[in-house]
């Protein structure tokens, strides 16, 4: 159960990192997420700290445990863009974003993982 709980958790942080950072402020036009200093300063630091929490708690492989915030990444991406803005550059944002955000969450899923190995081991 905890292990369901966590990868939705995960999957609406992905989500919601992308869904807030693309409509705020709600005044403004949509635009993509990454774009703003929120997604960068605010947001990509609160997925981080939310994945290490993840892997203090559950059992999930860290190899797998990123790519619930990917998934809800993704699916956000292609539910909310720009007007007239097609999918065309999925490709290259997959390469230069998706694949250095799996690194980086993976090995704050892996420190996790190890302090969590630590802290029961005391």
């Amino acid at each position: 159960m905890m292990l369901l709980l966590v990868r939705i958790l995960m999957f609406a942080a992905g989500f919601l990192l992308w869904a807030i950072t693309s409509i705020f402020p709600m005044l403004d036009r949509i635009r993509e997420g990454w774009d703003g200093l929120g997604y960068w300063q605010i947001g990509v630091p609160i997925v981080l700290v939310m994945q290490f929490g993840a892997a203090l708690v559950s059992s999930e492989r860290p190899s797998l445990s990123p790519l619930w915030v990917l998934a809800g990444h993704a699916l956000a991406m292609m539910l909310i863009h720009p007007a007239g803005a097609d999918l065309g550059l999925v490709p290259l944002a997959l390469v230069f974003i998706g694949l250095p955000a799996y690194a980086v969450l993976f090995m704050t899923a892996l420190m996790g993982r190890k302090l969590a190995g630590f802290l029961k081991s005391t």
